[in-house]
């Protein structure tokens, strides 16, 4: 099978989630077949991904949260946890290209969380992990991995 046509899509709500994964066309097929079936939320509220290579559908959940909001939703764990969901929010919610290691620290000031001891350990860890790599001269950007990752990430019972 050839890896340049795989796709993923996923859909979370409350204790529903919906994950169809192959080719393109078998994924958003089968994806939306199902998600017509839910009734959960409109297809409007579905966005084309920026990424047009990968042409993967994204939820909006998080368009118009905060960054706190965002936070207490994701609950990250630890300052590796915490800079894959700030990366993520750049990214993905304020629709940064790439993100500096001083994004993340102006990102924990504004949570009034303390800054990590060592934050670019904490990078690099999650560079390890695949979640995060480098986008050259100190920015940073989210891997597939990290997306799928935070987007992972627990939800608060009762949002």
């Amino acid at each position: 099978m050839n890896n340049g046509n795989q796709c993923s899509l996923g859909l979370r709500v409350g204790d529903i989630e919906i994950i169809a994964e192959g080719d393109e066309k078998f994924v958003k097929n089968s994806f939306w077949k199902l998600y017509k079936k839910t009734g959960l939320v409109k297809r409007k509220d579905v966005i084309k991904s920026r990424n047009t290579t990968e042409e993967e559908n994204v939820i909006d959940d998080y368009k118009d949260m905060s960054l706190a909001e965002f936070a207490r939703i994701k609950r990250p764990k630890g300052n590796p946890e915490t800079c894959v969901a700030f990366g993520y929010y750049l990214q993905k919610i304020q629709k940064q290209d790439n993100f500096s290691s001083q994004d993340i620290r102006n990102y924990y000031k504004e949570l009034g969380i303390s800054k990590p001891a060592n934050l670019a350990q904490d990078l690099k860890s999650s560079v390890i992990k695949a979640h995060l790599r480098s986008a050259g001269r100190g920015k940073w950007e989210l891997t597939q991995t990290g997306e799928r990752f935070v987007n992972e990430l627990p939800k608060m019972k009762g949002k």
